[in-house]
């Protein structure tokens, strides 16, 4: 959501005004998750067939791809298997 905010603060169209400028700022959001959900439907088809459980499998890639923007993208040694 910060990053949302930042987005829409950098934005100049944010600031312009004009006759259905906001309609237009609609329009462009909803094309923007159109965007979104099209560019994965391929991912999440497939994440839907091949899970026995949708949403356990939808709950855990959630947390692991958390985990991993927190960590930035390290492993945390505490993880991993002592040799």
């Amino acid at each position: 959501m910060v990053g949302a905010g930042v987005d829409i603060a950098f934005d100049p169209l944010s600031y312009m005004s004009w006759n259905n400028s906001t309609l237009y700022m609609i329009v462009r959001s909803g094309l923007g998750v159109l965007d979104d959900r099209a560019a994965n439907i391929d991912t999440v088809e497939q994440i839907e067939r091949s899970s026995i459980d949708f949403y356990a499998t939808t709950r855990s890639l959630y947390r692991q791809n958390r985990a991993a923007k927190i960590n930035n993208g390290k492993v945390p040694d505490a993880d991993l298997p002592n040799f």
